[in-house]
């Protein structure tokens, strides 16, 4: 793991209200409150998460190269954030952690602090959404309403940087003026300072006007899943699918473009679902090859919320 520097304590600042109330009416365009019914592909079966027109150079959840600050600026292991094993055998170097080692037992918070650093961007400015924060929370506060460390808020660089306890294992709450809400859950304790991959999120415009523009229909009592595959090495993993016990519309990218139904991973190693049944999910990465189960994770999938996982190979 490669170090960032401690920054000083946030100022106390007053909680974040109404931890994972679905937005009010007068937050979410009017759009989202459509019929229930499963998410269904155009007639192309390609599923935009914004009209063309509104991002003419990138997509929502795409490559992130041309985010600031630049790849080179970030700096860890993206993928998974706790140790990896040294592997041996028939494997490939970047799947050598597979089946090595056994995941450790949950250890009991530090006394010291470590930074998680993670770049957050609008999908549409590739910058930080205004009104940004982020909560840590602790894994069993599932409406976070007692925040380990609350308003975190990014830095003149842009990165958000969280200083948690030595071997933090709970979530992250994410929310902005404009965006859809969201919570990421990282796929091992924080056991040192560590950089995560950036963090793209949808805006609730962008959101409307993927339902007018492709006609899919969101269920504004389900949740949505985005998922993320690493390797060994923190490289998002090409070929891999998911898979989730709470059901949803599985979609995947294909030439840089989410498509509905397709399950399959290109090299951003991103997938997911939508319309998911609210409530505990267990996900796995899977590679596409040999059906090898590459990492388990889990997460609390809440009504009009995106779900974050980063799936890192290995022990989780």
């Amino acid at each position: 793991m490669t170090d960032r520097p401690l920054l000083s304590p946030a100022a106390p600042s007053p909680a974040v209200p109404s931890a994972f109330a679905v937005p009010s009416a007068s937050a979410v365009p009017s759009a989202f409150a459509v019929p229930s019914a499963p998410w269904r592909a155009s007639s192309t079966g390609i599923f935009l998460l914004l009209a063309a027109s509104a991002l003419p150079a990138c997509t929502e959840f795409a490559d992130e190269d041309d985010i600031a600050p630049s790849a080179a600026g970030l700096s860890g292991n993206p993928g998974g954030i706790g140790g990896l094993g040294s592997g041996q055998g028939q494997e490939a170097p970047e799947w050598a952690c597979i089946g090595n080692d056994s995941a450790a037992p949950p250890a009991e918070l530090g006394n010291t602090t470590v930074t998680f650093s993670i770049f957050i961007a609008d999908t549409v400015s590739r910058q930080p959404p205004e009104g940004l924060t982020v909560s840590a929370c602790s894994p069993l506060d599932v409406e976070c309403a007692n925040p380990m460390v609350d308003d975190i808020r990014p830095e003149s660089d842009g990165m958000v940087r969280a200083h948690v306890p030595r071997n933090f294992a709970g979530f992250f709450r994410v929310v902005s003026d404009q965006t859809m809400p969201a919570v990421l859950y990282v796929d091992r304790p924080v056991v040192d300072n560590v950089t995560a991959a950036p963090m793209l999120l949808i805006g609730q415009v962008a959101f409307q006007a993927l339902s007018r523009a492709q006609g899919v229909a969101i269920d504004p009592q389900m949740g949505h899943l985005l998922l993320r595959a690493f390797d060994c090495n923190g490289t998002p993993a090409s070929e891999m699918r998911f898979t989730n016990d709470k059901g949803g519309q599985p979609f995947a990218f294909v030439a840089m473009q989410p498509v509905i139904g397709q399950t399959i991973t290109d090299a951003q190693g991103t997938a997911g679902f939508i319309n998911v049944l609210p409530g505990p999910a267990v996900v796995e990465s899977v590679r596409t090859e040999d059906g090898m189960v590459t990492s388990t994770g889990s997460g609390l999938v809440r009504a009009g919320w995106f779900t974050y996982l980063l799936l890192g190979a290995g022990p989780s």
